[in-house]
Protein backbone atom coordinates (compact mmCIF):
# COMPACT_ATOMS: atom_id res chain seq x y z
CA UNK A 1 0.00 0.00 0.00
CA UNK A 2 3.13 2.72 0.65
CA UNK A 3 4.30 1.86 -2.65
CA UNK A 4 0.96 2.94 -4.11
CA UNK A 5 1.21 6.19 -1.88
CA UNK A 6 4.38 6.93 -3.15
CA UNK A 7 3.50 6.10 -6.69
CA UNK A 8 0.82 8.47 -6.68
CA UNK A 9 2.24 11.19 -4.74
CA UNK A 10 5.44 11.42 -7.26
CA UNK A 11 2.65 11.40 -10.34
CA UNK A 12 0.71 14.09 -8.24
CA UNK A 13 3.88 16.51 -8.14
CA UNK A 14 4.99 15.83 -11.33
CA UNK A 15 1.69 17.30 -12.72
CA UNK A 16 2.05 20.27 -10.86
CA UNK A 17 5.97 20.88 -12.33
CA UNK A 18 6.31 22.84 -15.45
CA UNK A 19 5.65 20.25 -18.31
CA UNK A 20 8.07 21.08 -21.76
CA UNK A 21 5.73 23.11 -24.07
CA UNK A 22 3.54 24.77 -20.99
CA UNK A 23 3.02 28.39 -22.03
CA UNK A 24 2.86 31.22 -19.17
CA UNK A 25 2.14 34.89 -19.04
CA UNK A 26 3.34 36.90 -16.55
CA UNK A 27 2.92 40.49 -15.51
CA UNK A 28 5.73 42.23 -13.81
CA UNK A 29 4.43 44.03 -10.10
CA UNK A 30 7.43 46.92 -10.75
CA UNK A 31 6.57 47.87 -14.19
CA UNK A 32 3.53 45.92 -15.34
CA UNK A 33 5.97 44.42 -18.23
CA UNK A 34 3.87 41.29 -19.34
CA UNK A 35 5.95 38.60 -20.55
CA UNK A 36 5.18 35.26 -22.28
CA UNK A 37 7.29 32.29 -21.68
CA UNK A 38 7.25 29.09 -24.03
CA UNK A 39 8.98 26.57 -22.05
CA UNK A 40 11.49 24.73 -24.22
CA UNK A 41 9.15 21.28 -25.52
CA UNK A 42 10.61 18.72 -28.14
CA UNK A 43 11.65 18.82 -31.33
CA UNK A 44 10.79 15.82 -33.43
CA UNK A 45 14.03 13.14 -33.86
CA UNK A 46 12.19 11.16 -36.59
CA UNK A 47 11.62 7.18 -36.65
CA UNK A 48 12.47 5.26 -33.83
CA UNK A 49 15.25 8.23 -32.22
CA UNK A 50 14.03 9.64 -28.66
CA UNK A 51 13.89 13.61 -29.20
CA UNK A 52 16.84 14.83 -27.94
CA UNK A 53 16.66 19.17 -28.64
CA UNK A 54 14.11 21.04 -27.29
CA UNK A 55 12.96 24.67 -28.62
CA UNK A 56 11.74 27.79 -26.28
CA UNK A 57 11.73 31.07 -25.78
CA UNK A 58 9.98 34.88 -24.68
CA UNK A 59 8.21 37.50 -26.15
CA UNK A 60 7.61 40.95 -23.88
CA UNK A 61 5.98 43.25 -24.93
CA UNK A 62 9.17 45.93 -23.90
CA UNK A 63 10.10 44.68 -27.49
CA UNK A 64 6.51 43.66 -29.08
CA UNK A 65 7.99 42.84 -32.53
CA UNK A 66 10.78 40.30 -31.34
CA UNK A 67 10.70 37.12 -30.00
CA UNK A 68 14.02 35.65 -27.61
CA UNK A 69 14.41 31.76 -28.76
CA UNK A 70 16.32 29.37 -26.53
CA UNK A 71 17.28 26.09 -28.41
CA UNK A 72 18.37 23.48 -25.93
CA UNK A 73 21.04 20.45 -26.85
CA UNK A 74 22.23 17.62 -24.53
CA UNK A 75 25.61 18.16 -23.37
CA UNK A 76 28.19 21.08 -23.02
CA UNK A 77 29.71 20.82 -26.33
CA UNK A 78 30.14 24.52 -28.26
CA UNK A 79 27.40 25.62 -30.64
CA UNK A 80 29.06 27.27 -33.93
CA UNK A 81 25.68 27.95 -35.46
CA UNK A 82 21.81 27.48 -35.28
CA UNK A 83 20.01 26.81 -38.96
CA UNK A 84 16.18 26.80 -39.64
CA UNK A 85 15.02 25.43 -42.83
CA UNK A 86 11.32 27.02 -43.48
CA UNK A 87 9.59 25.10 -46.43
CA UNK A 88 12.78 24.48 -47.83
CA UNK A 89 14.54 27.99 -47.09
CA UNK A 90 17.31 27.83 -44.64
CA UNK A 91 18.08 30.71 -42.83
CA UNK A 92 21.23 30.96 -40.17
CA UNK A 93 19.99 32.69 -36.55
CA UNK A 94 22.50 34.82 -35.24
CA UNK A 95 23.30 33.48 -31.43
CA UNK A 96 22.99 36.08 -28.96
CA UNK A 97 24.41 34.06 -25.74
CA UNK A 98 25.10 30.67 -24.93
CA UNK A 99 24.83 29.07 -21.23
CA UNK A 100 25.22 25.53 -19.59
CA UNK A 101 22.40 24.42 -17.19
CA UNK A 102 20.46 21.17 -16.16
CA UNK A 103 17.48 20.44 -17.84
CA UNK A 104 14.85 17.37 -17.76
CA UNK A 105 16.07 16.68 -21.31
CA UNK A 106 14.54 13.02 -21.38
CA UNK A 107 11.13 11.60 -21.70
CA UNK A 108 11.51 10.02 -18.20
CA UNK A 109 12.64 13.69 -16.59
CA UNK A 110 16.30 12.59 -15.99
CA UNK A 111 18.17 15.67 -15.32
CA UNK A 112 21.39 16.38 -17.75
CA UNK A 113 23.55 19.06 -18.55
CA UNK A 114 22.37 20.53 -21.43
CA UNK A 115 24.03 23.41 -23.97
CA UNK A 116 21.38 26.64 -24.36
CA UNK A 117 21.79 29.09 -27.34
CA UNK A 118 19.87 32.34 -27.28
CA UNK A 119 18.88 33.66 -31.11
CA UNK A 120 16.62 36.73 -31.11
CA UNK A 121 14.12 36.53 -34.00
CA UNK A 122 11.50 38.64 -34.98
CA UNK A 123 8.35 37.92 -34.11
CA UNK A 124 6.90 37.62 -37.84
CA UNK A 125 9.98 34.83 -38.18
CA UNK A 126 7.95 32.84 -35.60
CA UNK A 127 4.63 33.38 -36.87
CA UNK A 128 6.48 31.96 -40.01
CA UNK A 129 7.60 28.88 -38.10
CA UNK A 130 4.22 28.09 -36.45
CA UNK A 131 2.64 28.44 -40.13
CA UNK A 132 5.33 26.51 -42.47
CA UNK A 133 4.62 23.22 -43.67
CA UNK A 134 8.48 22.07 -42.52
CA UNK A 135 10.13 23.43 -40.26
CA UNK A 136 13.97 21.81 -39.27
CA UNK A 137 16.40 23.01 -37.11
CA UNK A 138 20.04 22.24 -36.97
CA UNK A 139 22.37 23.16 -34.30
CA UNK A 140 25.85 22.82 -35.50
CA UNK A 141 28.04 21.32 -32.92
CA UNK A 142 32.34 21.29 -32.61
CA UNK A 143 32.59 18.26 -34.60
CA UNK A 144 28.95 17.15 -35.63
CA UNK A 145 25.26 18.50 -36.02
CA UNK A 146 21.90 17.88 -34.59
CA UNK A 147 18.74 18.32 -36.15
CA UNK A 148 15.24 18.26 -35.19
CA UNK A 149 11.75 18.89 -36.43
CA UNK A 150 9.87 21.80 -35.52
CA UNK A 151 6.87 21.04 -37.68
CA UNK A 152 5.51 18.41 -35.42
CA UNK A 153 2.45 18.24 -33.83
CA UNK A 154 2.19 16.23 -30.35
CA UNK A 155 1.06 17.45 -26.67
CA UNK A 156 4.78 17.91 -25.53
CA UNK A 157 6.88 19.18 -28.53
CA UNK A 158 7.22 22.55 -29.43
CA UNK A 159 4.68 23.71 -31.94
CA UNK A 160 1.63 23.25 -30.26
CA UNK A 161 3.58 25.54 -27.40
CA UNK A 162 4.39 28.28 -29.75
CA UNK A 163 0.87 28.47 -31.41
CA UNK A 164 -0.65 28.90 -28.51
CA UNK A 165 1.93 31.62 -27.14
CA UNK A 166 1.38 33.95 -30.64
CA UNK A 167 -2.54 33.25 -29.27
CA UNK A 168 -1.09 35.21 -26.03
CA UNK A 169 0.44 38.11 -27.70
CA UNK A 170 -1.90 40.67 -28.51
CA UNK A 171 -0.50 42.26 -31.46
CA UNK A 172 -0.33 38.75 -33.26
CA UNK A 173 -4.35 38.07 -31.60
CA UNK A 174 -5.01 41.33 -33.62
CA UNK A 175 -3.47 40.87 -36.93
CA UNK A 176 -5.15 37.04 -37.12
CA UNK A 177 -8.93 37.62 -36.14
Amino acid sequence: MKTIEIVLGCVLLAGCSTMPGDVNSTKAMLDGERQIQVHPGWLYAGGMKSPSLKLGGFWSEKSPDAFNLEVLVPGVEPISAVKIGLDGEVVELKISGLDQRHDRLTPEGAPFNVTVARCPVSLDFVQRMVGSKKVVLRMHLAADYVEGVFSFDQLTYARPAFRKALKQIPTVSLAKE
